[in-house]
């Protein structure tokens, strides 16, 4: 049997890192976030981990090594991962998709989408990101500007099923279970 994939594609603050939590949890995936990867370039080099750090080394990173250099990363750290489920947080760029398509495995690009309102919230409330807990409202909206954030829009639209997370946590995740019992993946207690 193929390995499953499944990246999931949203804004910050969408849910995306609650949901591969869950997926971790309750189905034993394997998880991976491509910020990351970033992230580790960062702490290399000695910078903060900002958001817009984050979008300066992407697109440095994308201008040597290719628009699809995350999915090349994410397939070269999972060859010895033997779990039948990895999940990836934070699918940004068509060219990530388009490879992650083209690898022998079982792709599943989800998309979760929240509205601006519940999105703001969530992320001021985790303080993922060392500005998140100060930000305004108008640097949150100014924020999906960024290069990357750009991308999740167009890439939204490849996604093989959307969740809606504007309800509870219990929604998410039967919308989560829902999705894994369509793939076959039964829930481990």
């Amino acid at each position: 049997m193929k390995q499953i994939v499944i990246a999931l594609i949203g804004h910050p603050g969408a849910g995306k890192s609650t949901a591969l939590a869950y997926l971790k949890e309750r189905y034993r995936a394997s998880g991976y976030r491509f910020s990351d990867y970033l992230g580790e370039t960062l702490d290399l080099w000695g910078k903060l981990r900002t958001r817009d750090m984050y979008s300066r080394i992407s697109q440095a990173l994308e201008t040597e090594f290719g628009q699809d250099f995350l999915a090349y990363r994410f397939l070269h750290a999972t060859k010895n991962d033997t779990s039948p489920v990895l999940v990836i947080d934070g699918l940004r760029r068509l060219a990530d998709h388009l490879r992650l398509a083209g690898a022998p495995l079982s792709y599943w690009p989800v998309a979760i989408k929240a509205s601006p309102d519940h999105r703001f919230d969530r992320s001021c409330a985790r303080g993922e990101k060392p500005e998140d807990q100060t930000m305004s409202r108008t640097e949150f909206d100014a924020m999906h500007e960024l290069h990357a954030e750009q991308e999740v829009i167009q890439l939204a639209k490849y996604a093989c099923r959307t969740i809606d997370n504007n309800g509870t946590l219990e929604d998410l995740r039967s919308q989560l279970d829902a999705l894994m019992h369509s793939l076959g993946i039964k829930k481990h207690l």
